[in-house]
């Protein structure tokens, strides 16, 4: 399955996706699915390991059931690759019943809380990235991505053009 996952995000995904999916199909690969069954051979994988793979990294990892959901596609959508190079004569994600997003309710600070955030930093040198963040609601790659040119001081704006998931990453 390891070496199949190597070959897919080398050969196919890198190739024609922005920086950030490869990124985050990497993380998925290397932290869960390699551990669970990398090692087991493609043709051997069978339904049951990956149901019970799916069933139980969320609580064993406490993911998100909509990041379980992704393992579940980026699974499913590396073994179509199998099947259509005829690596596989079937792929086994078809046999496994996706898993169920809940969604959550999202919590967000309020007045009085993002004050007090803002107080907690002021004169840190975190304080402009809090203060971006907070007041825009920039995500962490798009403050991260953030350059010179894409800030109009005259006209008082920025503009998010691309996002940074690692130091050195577009």
């Amino acid at each position: 399955v390891s070496e199949w996952l190597d070959y897919w995000m080398n050969e196919i995904i890198r190739i024609k996706n922005e920086e950030t999916t490869c990124y985050s199909y990497d993380q998925i690969i290397k932290s869960h699915i390699n551990p669970a069954f990398g090692n087991v051979p493609l043709q051997d994988l069978k339904a049951m390991q990956v149901q019970k793979y799916l069933n139980s990294v969320g609580k064993e990892k406490n993911l998100s059931t909509s990041t379980v959901k992704k393992h579940y596609v980026l699974l499913k959508t590396a073994f179509n690759v199998a099947v259509k190079q005829d690596y596989l004569l079937a792929n086994v994600i078809d046999k496994v019943e996706p898993p169920k997003v809940i969604s959550r309710e999202v919590e967000v600070y309020t007045f009085e809380q993002m004050q007090e955030l803002f107080r907690a930093v002021e004169g840190e040198d975190i304080e402009l990235l809090v203060k971006l963040a907070g007041y825009l609601g920039l995500r962490r790659g798009e403050y991260c991505g953030l350059k010179w040119e894409n800030i109009d001081f005259e006209n008082r704006f920025i503009t998010i053009k691309e996002t940074r998931t690692s130091a050195g990453n577009n």
